[in-house]
């Protein structure tokens, strides 16, 4: 069962706090905006919503650093620690302290952060877990403008610069950004000096609501890689920490607006930066909306870059929480509205965060290796105590083959009555050389087999019975209408090809699909005689080469003959007669094979 998102809000500081528009009620973690209702110039009914509820899961009103770590931040990192993956972002207006939550200030430890805390929390519980090893390694990222920069690489490093790609791996690292510089961690200071370099790299500008404002989204990712120190076990899990600090939502007027109203000229490098953010964070909102309805159908997760990074953060395998900040004065009121919707939203995204675990190749076959070298040891223990010849795992000689593959072969030929005395062994390493040999003696006399047949191993029918019956069909005895057969070699290719038309017209017919090949081969040269008035209809030498009696064929022969002459009339109408000849002797011995085409049914339904 998935759970939801938490959300914590927090309220900037100020002395101009909106005390008659906004209540905070923070024993219920409530928050009540009315903004009143204005009068329109016209005189016209104003009837827009003026007042707003939400419940938020805490709200923490001119709260120190120290207790919004300690609320619900610290819960997150833990989980981290124990193997599940964890988020933790910042949002709201430009302003609001979103980078002094997730930050603080650098240069004071009481002020410090989110993030500050939260590596030395990693580090002081990894610290404390002498059993497991644990790997830590951080990597930082910007979006800026809808591209993907490398906070780590050294500034002015034009590859730093590069759209790196986003990639997802189902059941392994999840999603995650490919060539990113990724350097791995000893201690908490070497962690913090990565986190506030890159925070000096960050894109930044300068505008009314902040003398330092972010122009990107940021992401420090901690990544944790635990497996036992000891090497019993060769399960790793990885987990990893987001810790993303998003640009603010912002509005032109207000941003480039002096206090006494007067617009400022519009730098063109901000207003494009601001449409990215806008744009990015309106997609951001989109996917929650998706995702909190009840039955989601389609999350826009690539249709921005944030979105895309997130996407384990909202709806995945993650336990994530949010920091609505809010700028608490008369002035930004519309912008608090949007950002507590927003953040109420958020509340009833369900995530689903459970352990990843995945295998050490080289553990793996280390462990593999000692259990093959204990069972060794005590199989030699247990020989001794039974007081046998140890077992042997060298391969066999060609000497010690021939003699298993002569006990095989005696096993083969033996009766069923004797084979069961003729197998012995004692050891599963003589047993499998015993089923080897045995193979050895199936795949030779399947050649044999082959051999025999002179490898015509194809499927059965009744064309190949015929093909083998072909010489036969029509002989120098036979006669046509009382007269000899006149140049017998044409006579029987005529023969054979309208036997052939016959075979195609009866595979063709569901009727006699269930006809043996040979029977319905023996059948088509009685019909084909029958039809082209040769006699006799069924000779001598057919009966002995098939093995079938005329009394057997003269029905279904019938049966072949009514069919053809039903279905192709015109056909039949055609067909002309040969003339016979008494000179034309065939080769007689060829009607004295030894093993009759009836063979083939045995050999297809084998």
């Amino acid at each position: 069962m998935g759970k939801t998102i938490k959300v914590c809000v927090r309220t900037r500081p100020t002395a101009q706090f909106a005390a008659g528009h906004i209540a905070i009620d923070a024993d219920r973690n409530a928050i009540t905006i009315d903004k009143g209702h204005e009068a329109s110039p016209d005189g016209v009914c104003n009837n827009a919503q003026s007042r707003f509820d939400f419940r938020f899961h805490h709200v923490l009103h001119n709260a120190s650093q120290d207790t919004v770590y300690e609320t619900l931040a610290r819960d997150v990192v833990q989980d981290v620690v124990d193997g599940i993956n964890g988020t933790i972002m910042t949002y709201g207006q430009t302003g609001s302290g979103k980078t002094f939550t997730m930050l603080g200030d650098m240069n004071n430890y009481v002020h410090r952060g989110v993030a500050p805390r939260a590596l030395a929390h990693v580090f002081a519980d990894v610290a404390a877990r002498i059993e497991t090893q644990y790997t830590v390694v951080c990597t930082y990222m910007e979006i800026y403008n809808e591209r993907i920069f490398d906070l780590l690489k050294a500034l002015g490093d034009e590859d730093a610069r590069n759209d790196y790609q986003i990639v997802e791996e189902k059941g392994g690292r999840g999603v995650f950004v490919r060539g990113l510089t990724e350097v791995e961690v000893a201690s908490e200071a070497e962690a913090l000096n990565l986190l506030y370099s890159g925070q000096l790299a960050r894109t930044t500008a300068q505008h009314k609501l902040n003398r330092n404002s972010n122009r990107s989204h940021s992401i420090f990712t901690v990544t944790l890689r635990q497996q036992s120190r000891s090497g019993v076990s060769e399960k790793v899990v990885t987990s990893k920490l987001n810790l993303v600090d998003l640009a603010g939502s912002e509005r032109l007027k207000k941003t480039m607006e002096g206090a006494d109203g007067t617009a400022y000229d519009v730098d063109a490098t901000m207003k494009k930066e601001s449409m990215y953010i806008n744009q990015s964070l309106t997609y951001l909102e989109q996917c929650v909306v998706g995702l909190s309805k009840r039955a989601p159908q389609h999350v826009a997760y690539r249709q921005t870059k944030l979105t895309g990074v997130l996407k384990d953060s909202l709806g995945g395998n993650c336990a994530t929480l949010l920091f609505a900040c809010m700028w608490a004065e008369s002035a930004h009121l519309e912008e608090t509205v949007s950002t507590l919707r927003l953040a109420q939203r958020m509340m009833r995204v369900q995530n689903t965060a459970e352990k990843v675990q995945t295998t050490d190749p080289a553990r793996l076959a280390r462990k593999q290796e000692r259990l093959i070298r204990d069972l060794r040891q005590e199989l030699l223990m247990h020989d001794a105590l039974a007081d046998r010849s140890g077992v042997k795992y060298d391969p066999y000689t060609p000497e010690e083959q021939a003699i298993i593959a002569a006990q095989c072969r005696r096993y083969a030929d033996a009766d069923e009555a004797r084979a069961a005395d003729l197998l012995e062994f004692d050891s599963v390493r003589q047993m499998r050389e015993m089923c080897a040999q045995f193979k050895k003696l199936l795949r030779d006399a399947e050649a044999k087999v082959a051999e025999v047949l002179g490898w015509r191993l194809g499927v059965v029918t009744s064309l190949v019975a015929l093909d083998l019956a072909s010489d036969l069909i029509v002989s120098a005895p036979d006669v046509v209408r009382g007269a000899p057969l006149q140049r017998s070699p044409k006579a029987s290719k005529f023969v054979a090809s309208y036997a052939r038309f016959f075979c195609n017209m009866a595979l063709q017919a569901n009727r006699f699909q269930t006809v043996a090949p040979t029977l319905l081969c023996s059948a088509v040269i009685r019909a084909t005689r029958e039809l082209l008035n040769v006699a006799p209809a069924w000779p001598p030498r057919l009966s002995r080469f098939t093995g079938y009696g005329d009394g057997e064929l003269s029905r279904l022969a019938r049966d072949l003959l009514s069919y053809y002459r039903r279905e192709f009339p015109e056909h039949h109408a055609s067909v002309r007669s040969f003339a016979a000849s008494p000179k034309s002797v065939l080769d007689v011995a060829r009607t004295e094979l030894q093993s009759p085409i009836q063979q083939l049914d045995l050999d297809r339904d084998a």
